[in-house]
């Protein structure tokens, strides 16, 4: 797939800059956007390992609210969403203070914004293809979650291991961001949607079932790796999660049993 998409996407560079999108990448390949998305992720990723391979001239730094949006990430990852100030932020990202209220004029916004970007990097409604079959879909789908949360593990930690005052301060600051639907949402209507269309039961309900499929994405993603020293294998972890799901957690219907 990449012999397709980096051709495509540095001659969309070209002509449109960094601006061009995912869909006009979509239409030049002829490959759905998800399936771009769990090979490249995010646009700026592709960036980056376009000009990483000398392809283009592409500085993230170049570009005032990524450089801004780096440094925030990695002073959250340190002091917390609640501690950290902008005093912090400006300096890692090597800026003046007053540069960075004329981007953002208060802490809040700052991390809304941030929030609602990283967000955007991470579509968990990408990694359904319309065409898959329950297993597939899942598979695909935590797949990508495994990478994201991989990815991010330090916010992660925040997220549901920091004290209760800083889960609540990140969760209001979520939710406030663009896009109301949490992945665990989003999930959540997928497989509904596979129980009403009658691929999958379960003496549990969907909320409960994903609760557990997080749970296991956490403990493989996460615990596994920072407290039993066993790496991540995306692909590899992605079955045995998926396996574990469709065989005890929920059952396939008859139509699906060749999976």
């Amino acid at each position: 797939m990449l012999e397709t998409v980096i051709p495509a996407a540095t001659s969309l560079y070209r002509i449109y800059g960094k601006g061009f999108t995912l869909e006009q990448l979509s239409q030049k390949t002829g490959l759905s956007r998800a399936s771009i998305y769990r090979k490249i992720g995010s646009k700026n990723q592709l960036l980056r390992q376009l000009a990483e391979q000398g392809l283009i001239e592409f500085n993230v730094l170049d570009d005032m609210q990524v450089r801004i949006f780096l440094a925030t990430r990695a002073v959250v990852a340190t002091q917390g969403f609640i501690n950290c100030t902008m005093q912090q932020i400006a300096d890692h990202a090597k800026i003046g203070i007053a540069t960075l209220y004329r981007h953002f004029p208060e802490k809040e916004k700052l991390l809304l914004a941030y929030v609602t970007d990283l967000k955007k990097s991470f579509s968990i409604e990408l990694s359904f293809e319309s065409g898959d079959d329950f297993k597939t879909g899942m598979q695909n789908m935590v797949e990508t979650m495994l990478q994201f949360v991989s990815e991010n593990h330090d916010l992660m930690h925040i997220l549901f291991f920091s004290s209760v005052n800083e889960r609540k301060y990140l969760r209001a600051i979520r939710d406030a961001s663009s896009g109301s639907a949490t992945t665990f949402d989003l999930i959540t209507k997928y497989i509904k949607k596979h129980i009403d269309a009658g691929d999958i039961s379960s003496v549990v309900s969907a909320k409960d079932m994903v609760g557990m499929l997080v749970g296991q994405i956490l403990q493989f993603a996460i615990t596994m790796p920072s407290h039993f020293n066993r790496p991540l294998n995306i692909k590899q972890d992605a079955e045995a999660i998926v396996n574990v799901f469709c065989n005890g957690v929920c059952v396939i219907s008859n139509k699906d049993e060749k999976l």
